[in-house]
């Protein structure tokens, strides 16, 4: 059974396999507090630049008409001579409000008021996984729920009923490291992260499970349980290479009874452990929000040290890597991935990860932190053309100049012909 399954995932290694669905992801992670406290000329605006795609949302009060305009940044410089504007959201009244989704860049959000303003405006951001990016991060692959194309970053979401890594070890001298499969489970509303790992330390290889509850309940699991954290090992046997071996974390059952499943089938021996759930589970990719820990809602297969935040160093390795997401039967390949973790502190000290196929080929050489692939098409960010509705200072500071140089004009000649009639007045006396 266990050399069925691994030749079964072992067939999945061709190109092919489908890509997941998804759906766009709302950023979700405050950022900027849009308060309109910057001047030019005659109107109040306030400049920002996100890294990743970003929520604008507008929210203005005023005792007054008031007009708002989200503009690109390079806008602001038509704004003093131009009757329109190119902007991403326009809005008018005592009370502006609405949302708009943006890549990253950078923006403004201008306003043209008389009277009092409250503003309740705010810029949320997503995940931009480089900005995780430490020393010695455990490279392999990762689906952040974030894609970049052309530049601009996309956040999405979707739910899996599980997920597999495949593990094909053909060198590896180092004295230990470890193979960890890392994803989020959602249970009830609430997070728990889960690790599998395919361990080896000083000859031998164990399995390494770790549960941690960021938000809810403790789980009933056969594991050694310490506060909200669970863990357990197995040794598997002596090091044998090349090594095939299949990590897994699964939710199963039916409606009346729910089990998370998590282990390892390898060529040097198996281990699994099945905790039943009070409920149905899932889960949970995200690039649009953090955990409870202030974590990413990914899933990564990555390489790195065997335990307790160690770094692995090898002298030479070769190692291949795939990760599928399991969706009830149907086995897919993520949108996106990325070469590196950021969900252990466990790390690699001189390995890279290159994508052939469906696989991340670990090998030796300067880490490259990037991404890997993407099947993600960016979302359309509308831009429309909208009038200036309070026109612009300049225009307006014109309009009145002219008529205090016509007040000024009048009052001059009025002062040059009561002037010339006093001289003459003078002139005319004895």
């Amino acid at each position: 059974m266990r050399w069925a399954l691994l030749i079964i995932f072992a067939a999945l290694l061709a190109p092919g396999v489908a890509a997941a669905s998804y759906v766009q992801a709302l950023p979700a992670i405050p950022s900027i507090n849009l308060s309109f406290y910057k001047f030019i000329n005659g109107a109040y605006y306030q400049s920002f630049s996100t890294n990743s795609m970003s929520l604008v949302e507008i929210d203005v009060t005023s005792n007054s008409s008031i007009n708002v305009y989200l503009i690109p940044l390079n806008e602001l410089n038509n704004y003093s001579h131009a009757s329109r504007l190119m902007v991403y959201f326009s809005g008018s009244g005592s009370h502006v409000a609405g949302s708009v989704v943006l890549s990253n860049g950078s923006y403004a959000v201008l306003m043209q008021a008389d009277g009092q303003v409250e503003s309740r405006s705010f810029v949320y951001e997503a995940v931009n996984p480089l900005e995780a990016v430490r020393a010695n991060m455990p490279m392999g692959v990762a689906d952040y729920g974030v894609a970049c194309s052309n530049g601009s970053l996309t956040s999405y979401e979707y739910n899996a009923t599980g997920f597999v890594g495949v593990v094909k070890i053909v060198t590896a001298e180092s004295s230990g490291y470890g193979v960890q499969l890392n994803a989020n489970m959602i249970l009830n509303g609430s997070t728990y992260f889960i690790q599998d790992e395919l361990a080896y330390y000083h000859g031998k290889f164990m399995s390494v499970i770790n549960i941690w509850n960021e938000s809810g309940p403790q789980l009933s699991a056969p594991l050694v349980s310490e506060g909200d954290y669970l863990f357990g090992s197995h040794v598997l046997g002596n090091s044998s290479l090349p090594l095939n071996a299949r990590l897994f974390e699964e939710v199963e059952g039916n409606e009346s009874s729910h089990y998370l499943v998590i282990g390892v089938n390898s060529s040097i021996g198996d281990w699994e452990v099945s905790t039943r759930l009070p409920g149905d589970a899932w889960f949970m990719v995200d690039g649009g929000q953090l955990t409870p820990f202030g974590n990413l809602y990914d899933a990564e297969l990555v390489v790195g040290g065997f335990g307790n935040s160690s770094i692995a160093e090898f002298t030479a390795v070769s190692i291949n890597l795939s990760l599928f997401i399991i969706n009830g039967t149907r086995t897919l390949r993520p949108p996106s991935a990325w070469s590196f973790g950021v969900d252990t502190m466990e790390g690699a000290a001189n390995i890279s990860s290159t994508w052939a196929g469906n696989s991340s080929i670990i090998s030796m050489g300067a880490p490259s932190l990037m991404q890997l692939y993407t099947t993600v098409t960016p979302p359309a960010i509308p831009m429309s053309e909208a009038p200036l509705l309070g026109g612009n200072s300049l225009g307006l500071s014109l309009v009145n100049l002219a008529r205090y140089r016509t007040y000024i004009e009048v009052v001059a000649a009025v002062m040059l012909l009561w002037a010339a009639s006093t001289l003459i007045g003078r002139k005319r006396r004895p």
